[in-house]
């Protein structure tokens, strides 16, 4: 595993679980708005990963799951064998990921507890946020993670007039799970100045699917 960070607690990004955060090195997907775009290229991580198991043992009392990001962590080779060994453990286990590679999230599935997968946009306009996307791939891993009995959800997140109401309606239909988040693109410099006209823009949707949660510096 190329391991490149490492929180020791979050409230917030695994729903309802006092976890820590590993972060893993590396990402097919180029995506425009990416936070952790220093973690795109793919080389060798800054801890070791016995290390942070060990870190994870020593706050096995204070925490009670692990979430693993990036990155893409389907593009790391020690994955499932580092899942099974957090599982191990006793710890809960949380898996973000960019849907391109189904065949690993498939094995994964049955050892996590929890599934997060971003759905970038609608099919049509995927392209205009990631580079060298294989929709066939991103709709086989919808398709695994609708069909699991886990919890799980998928997120997008937008920005301005990226994506519209109608693209928002297009992409609830690629699944049929109720626990869809839209996350606001995250710029220090002026996400405040665009959040009040950003969520006026989708509250139609709101309204419509009461469902839909926001996640980010809403206001």
């Amino acid at each position: 595993m190329n391991i490149s960070g490492f929180i020791g607690t979050t409230l917030i990004d695994y729903p309802g679980v006092l976890s820590s955060i590993v972060f893993t090195q590396g990402c097919n997907f180029d995506c425009w708005y990416c936070h952790n775009h220093q973690l795109k290229e793919v080389c060798s991580g800054e801890f070791n990963t016995s290390a942070v198991v060990e870190k994870l043992v020593s706050r096995k009392s204070v925490i009670d799951g692990v979430v693993i990001t990036g990155g893409e962590p389907t593009l790391q080779e020690g994955l499932i064998d580092f899942i099974r060994l957090l599982k191990g453990i006793g710890f809960k286990v949380k898996l973000d990921t960019n849907g391109s590679n189904p065949d690993v999230l498939e094995k994964a599935i049955y050892y996590i507890d929890y599934i997060a997968m971003d759905i970038k946009s609608t099919f049509s306009k995927y392209h205009n946020i990631a580079k060298g996307v294989d929709l066939t791939n991103i709709l086989k891993s919808i398709e695994i993670i609708d069909s699991s009995t886990i919890e799980s959800e998928f997120r997008t997140t937008t920005w301005r007039d990226h994506l519209l109401v109608k693209d928002f309606e297009e992409i609830l239909t690629y699944f049929n799970k109720d626990n869809y988040y839209i996350h606001n693109y995250n710029n220090i410099n002026n996400n405040y100045d665009v959040l009040p006209e950003l969520k006026s823009n989708i509250q139609p949707l709101l309204d419509k699917y009461s469902f839909i949660k926001l996640r980010g510096d809403w206001l």
